[in-house]
């Protein structure tokens, strides 16, 4: 990380020497099924995988951040059940299991057994308000292994996929019906907001969270939202080929749509939390709310690193020229620059062609949409065809 920050080259080639020495060692010790069980093996695949978001911009990134993550996913599955009862075990899991989720979603692979069982059994080690969010994983896993079932043939038929896809969205819908009393957030508009560093809000609206995760938390959910409005509408598209749509399905495809494409705005209103410190902390009367999972500035890179795949999934719910899209990149050249994680740059590369949008969610009109006042700029201190989504499999991380 320090060499991305400094464009220090024989930093980075040391860098790169002492990773490839890891990974001989760590080959060494999966090798042994007593060490390939030591929470010690568990935490070097994990930075190995962290180490590939952070300096890999190629297609030889792909390979071996997948490799990496279903390598976790065979020791969690070795380690079984027993892991969670150890802290610094349960700790590993939790840093874990949304990796190993989403590169199954977007590789269209089920999620192993093991790890929906022990997301499972995580909820109960864990205090109420923390491990709601936590249920998410589970209806991300089953959104998983549906894309999974369809990709492999197990389903074929188009009414049971578009049955199975509006399961899932009323999981996620029925998420938002017993929510803790910390998980609410507001909702500010301010053209001219209290922000020494990072992006400016889009439109001038964004979010305050009580806490850095449940932040992540809502980010998740509108993530796991677009993608099933972007399966429903695809399915509700096919059973109606070659022939109008009825006005109540173009209704309620709209509905749909429009849902999905404020879940993507409601991301980027997200973005200001992830970059504020204590003076916007101070501007949004948070200053006497501080969290025991709150991120210290100094680690600033970790929200860059959960911002690249909800902001992703945004972008792509608009054209190449919308002005959300536009303000998306600019966000991604901050973290991939100030930050120095090179798969933000990566995404930036993907998000300007076609390959990069869902065009089920996606209107003719974003096109010709003017940039206008977006916020799409920043603020700095003193120093300083369908798509599943499928390109993005290996750009997002989560630290717990």
């Amino acid at each position: 990380m320090i060499s991305r920050i400094r464009k220090s080259e024989p930093m980075k080639i040391a860098a790169e020497k002492e990773y490839g020495n890891a990974l001989q060692l760590l080959t060494t010790a999966v090798a042994d099924q007593q060490q390939a069980k030591n929470n010690a093996t568990l935490a070097a695949v994990l930075m190995l995988a962290i180490f590939e978001v952070i300096t890999s911009r190629g297609s030889r990134f792909i390979t071996n951040w997948t490799n990496h993550i279903t390598g976790a996913a065979a020791l969690l599955e070795l380690r079984g059940v027993e892991q969670l009862q150890d802290p610094d075990g349960l700790q590993l899991f939790l840093q874990l299991r949304y990796q190993i989720i989403i590169s199954c979603l977007q590789r269209e692979a089920h999620v192993p057994d093991s790890v929906l069982h022990c997301v499972k059994v995580a909820m109960f080690l864990r205090p109420h308000t923390v491990a709601y969010g936590d249920r998410l994983l589970n209806i991300m896993g089953r959104l998983a292994n549906l894309r999974a079932d369809i990709k492999e043939k197990i389903i074929t038929d188009r009414k049971k996929m578009l049955e199975s896809a509006y399961a899932v969205e009323a999981e996620l819908m029925s998420w938002l019906t017993s929510l803790p009393d910390n998980f609410p957030y507001a909702t500010i508009q301010d053209p001219w907001p209290t922000l020494n560093w990072g992006p400016k809000p889009y439109n001038n609206i964004y979010h305050v969270y009580t806490d850095f995760w449940i932040c992540n938390s809502w980010n998740q959910y509108r993530v796991a939202r677009i993608i099933i409005s972007d399966l429903i509408l695809t399915c509700i598209r096919e059973l109606n080929a070659g022939s109008p749509l009825p006005a109540d399905l173009v209704t309620h495809t709209s509905q749909i749509r429009n849902t999905a494409r404020q879940l993507a705005s409601d991301v980027c209103a997200s973005v200001p939390y992830y970059f504020t410190d204590s003076v916007f902390k101070l501007a949004t009367g948070q200053a006497e709310m501080s969290s025991r999972y709150e991120i210290p500035s100094q680690q600033g890179f970790v929200r860059g690193l959960v911002l690249l795949w909800p902001l992703a999934m945004a972008a792509a719910t608009r054209g190449l020229n919308h002005p959300l899209r536009r303000w998306v990149l600019d966000c991604l050249q901050l973290i991939g620059h100030g930050m120095g994680i090179d798969q933000a740059l990566a995404l930036i590369e993907l998000l300007m062609t076609e390959d990069g949008v869902f065009d089920t969610l996606a209107l003719p009109e974003d096109d010709s949409l003017s940039i206008g006042s977006t916020g799409a700029n920043f603020s700095t201190d003193n120093s300083g065809k369908h798509w599943t989504g499928a390109s993005l499999s290996t750009y997002t991380t989560q630290v717990e």
